[in-house]
């Protein structure tokens, strides 16, 4: 006896049946490098920002947090996961073949002698010299003279990671006072954005009135508010510079995709700078007072928190319009 479909269930069984399209497949390449982009940008920024707190700490009295060493460890296992993922999503994009096509060994040997491939390998060696930092900082009790070397190690990796951007996406078309301002940039914002975590993750032991590390919340706290007008003028100067150069005119800030990127981006960057001198002015100012104590820790604590989630909206911002518009980054 044969059977009769309903409208409905006909239209069921064709989505069931449906193969996706090219639009659809095209859509899928483009999320998951997306997101490949955005984890290896929240890790390249982690490694420097866990870096940098770890110098003021030890620069101070010579010890650091095993939480921040930890924190360390992980973002650059993760950044070298991200990298690897994302190459094989651009193999995956071009061949359009599916999951198999990000495995063709050809295509991948091709992408690796582009410009993309290069990025890709200065970023990864970046990583593995961060992650031997780490290694070198995570025993600094059995082996202390390892210490140093390990800064210097994180240092040049965060070096090969800032000349990454300077030879990828848009500013590699223009000349090197653009490459220079984006390796700057990319150096100013992952210290302070990349902090944020490590700094919030010492209020978390720094809420009692009566807790050893409470001079220590405080000293590093001022130490970085210090160093945030360096880096923080660094960053307007260098972000500035490079709008002005890849827009050329006002109009074109609201007439292209990538001007109102850069509106968008910039708006968030201005909440950032509220959200920074909030801390710097009015919580970290009552650290030194001792008055509310445990009042001031939480607040200054939940204003980090707020800080991390404007930067993961930039990092988004950024790997978006990287994405859909201009070269890779």
């Amino acid at each position: 006896m044969q059977r009769i479909l309903t409208p409905q269930r006909r239209t069921r069984t064709l989505r069931k049946t449906r193969k996706p399209t090219t639009t659809e497949t095209v859509s899928i390449w483009v999320y998951g490098n997306l997101l490949g982009k955005s984890i290896m940008y929240l890790a390249m920024l982690a490694v420097v920002g866990a870096l940098f707190v770890s110098w003021i700490q030890y620069s101070r009295n010579r010890t650091f947090s095993p939480i921040n060493n930890r924190f360390l460890l992980v973002s650059t296992g993760l950044g070298i996961l991200s990298a690897c993922v994302f190459f094989l999503l651009q193999i995956g994009q071009i061949n359009q073949q599916g999951l198999v096509g990000m495995l063709d060994m050809q295509m991948g040997l091709i992408l690796a002698e582009s410009t993309l491939g290069s990025g890709l390998q200065w970023r990864l060696a970046g990583f593995l010299l961060a992650a031997l930092a780490g290694l070198f900082l995570l025993v600094p009790g059995s082996m202390p003279r390892l210490i140093k070397p390990g800064f210097v190690l994180g240092a040049i990796g965060s070096c090969l990671f800032a000349w990454s951007f300077a030879i990828l996406g848009h500013v590699n078309m223009h000349g090197i006072d653009m490459q220079i301002a984006a390796a700057l940039h990319f150096l100013a914002v992952s210290v302070w954005v990349g902090a944020l975590y490590p700094l919030a993750q010492l209020c978390h032991v720094s809420d009692l009135s009566n807790d050893p590390n409470r001079e220590e919340l405080t000293a590093v706290m001022t130490s970085f508010g210090r160093a945030g007008w360096w880096f923080i003028g660094v960053m307007v100067v260098s972000g500035l510079w490079m709008a002005w150069q890849l827009t050329g005119s006002w109009n074109a800030l609201t007439d292209t995709v990538h001007g109102r990127f850069l509106l968008l981006k910039l708006s968030l960057v201005a909440c950032l700078m509220g959200l920074g001198m909030l801390n710097k002015f009015r919580w970290v100012a009552r650290l030194h007072s001792g008055i509310a104590y445990d009042a001031t820790v939480i607040a200054l604590r939940r204003t980090i928190y707020l800080e991390m989630g404007v930067a993961s909206l930039i990092v988004l911002a950024v790997a978006l319009l990287t994405t859909i518009s201009g070269p890779q980054v």
